[in-house]
């Protein structure tokens, strides 16, 4: 939902090593964008000091840019989401674009901009990467393309704010599978698992499936007051769709944690747009249900086109450069402003305003995960004290020998 350079780790933290033991790596948003640019490798670079003899509004900006860039992406990443769903939804019979139509049109041009990026920079194994990284980079970008296929899909349903909200719960999957994969092993908590079954609690509230309506009449559908006509099938079809969507993105986020600072960031995204650019290509030609590209007529369309395409990237690079200059418990907490953003959109041009049922489980869901970040920062702070109090516990051991 852009990417940045790092597999977050927990709801709430980002891992700055590939040798870290921290469980959970996080997606911000909503599709495959933010975590596609891993590499380890700024978490030693020094703040910059804010220059001097700037202007107060400057001097603001520039001490708090990180979070103002990580705010701008999210902002990006939800107007590419609800463009994607307006091409989807919106437009005349004739001319709504296919979930494939929109993946072509946006990871084409991402594939661009890394090919460009990549050799203008000279980046080492570029573009292909390591040999014998070819099989995970490969299965990395074939679980982004399902995941971000089965979320436009979705999206077709779905409104925003509730498949946003939905795809948080990657962080939680993302972390019991890095916990399963041999090669990784990383812990997850009984704190974790306890926001795993509060973000699935939250899942079902939004998706009301009928068979739990008749468990719990209280959650009937007449008794909510969601401003959308989606019949409780159709709803509970589509956030079906979704959390397979969440399973996908999860494994493709697994797999960049576990090729790690193995192969440049740069050359995860190309293989990852890459792969989505010629599949969408070959799928539409070979599928007879699936309609043929076309060219944009109106100004709507091609307006539309191009945000759709622009902003991608551009929402990329805003979080990239964000969580650079972020902390990162703070950048994290920011990324959840994107549920703000998609709440806004949808109610302005659908005029969607979730019911009681779906705030619950969005609060749930998000609610889970920013108590877990707290609560995990605070635990590392303390960690972070004992280990320098035992360090300087050492030195002084050390200088009373030499004393001595």
């Amino acid at each position: 939902m852009s990417s940045k350079d790092t597999i977050p780790n927990g709801p709430g933290q980002v891992d700055r090593s590939p040798s870290s033991s921290a469980s959970t790596p996080l997606l911000t948003s909503h599709n495959d964008t933010d975590l596609n640019q891993y590499d380890g490798s700024w978490d030693e670079r020094p703040a910059s000091p804010v220059p001097p003899k700037l202007s107060l509004p400057i001097r603001i900006f520039y001490a708090y840019r990180g979070a103002f860039l990580i705010l701008l992406a999210e902002f990006l990443m939800s107007v590419m989401n609800v463009v994607a769903r307006y091409l989807e939804t919106s437009l005349p019979p004739d001319r709504k674009l296919h979930p494939f139509h929109v993946m072509f049109w946006r990871m084409s041009v991402t594939c661009a901009c890394c090919l460009a990026w990549g050799f203008w920079n000279r980046i080492p194994d570029f573009p292909f990467g390591k040999r014998e990284l070819w099989g995970i980079l490969l299965l990395r970008a074939m679980s982004g393309f399902c995941g971000i296929s089965l979320f436009y899909t979705a999206l077709k349903t779905l409104p925003l704010p509730d498949a946003t909200v939905i795809n948080f719960c990657v962080p939680t999957v993302t972390g019991i599978f890095c916990a399963l994969l041999p090669a990784l092993r990383e812990p997850f908590t009984r704190l974790e698992r306890m926001t795993a079954v509060v973000s699935f609690v939250g899942v079902l509230l939004i998706a009301r499936p009928t068979w739990l309506s008749k468990i719990l009449p209280f959650l009937s559908p007449s008794l909510d007051d969601d401003s959308d006509d989606i019949s409780p099938g159709a709803r509970a079809f589509a956030v079906t769709i979704l959390m397979f969507s969440v399973i996908a993105a999860s494994s493709a986020y697994t797999t960049i944690r576990w090729i790690g600072n193995r192969a440049h960031s740069l050359i995860s995204v190309f293989y990852f747009s890459g792969l989505v650019t010629v599949l969408t290509s070959i799928l539409v030609l070979a599928i007879p249900s699936i309609p043929n590209f076309h060219m944009p007529e109106s100004s709507e369309e091609w307006t539309c086109l191009t945000v759709l395409s622009v902003v991608g990237f551009a929402a990329q690079w805003s979080l990239t450069k964000g969580l650079q200059l972020e902390k990162a418990g703070r950048g994290i907490q920011l990324m959840y402003m994107q549920l703000l953003f998609a709440g806004v959109f949808e109610w302005a041009i659908w005029g969607y305003v979730p019911g009681i049922w779906t705030w619950t489980g969005g609060f749930l869901i998000i609610g889970s995960l920013v108590c877990v970040n707290i609560l995990k920062e605070k635990n590392d702070t303390a960690k972070t004290v004992i280990k320098d109090m035992q360090d300087e516990e050492t030195g002084l051991l050390a200088n009373e020998r030499e004393g001595r």
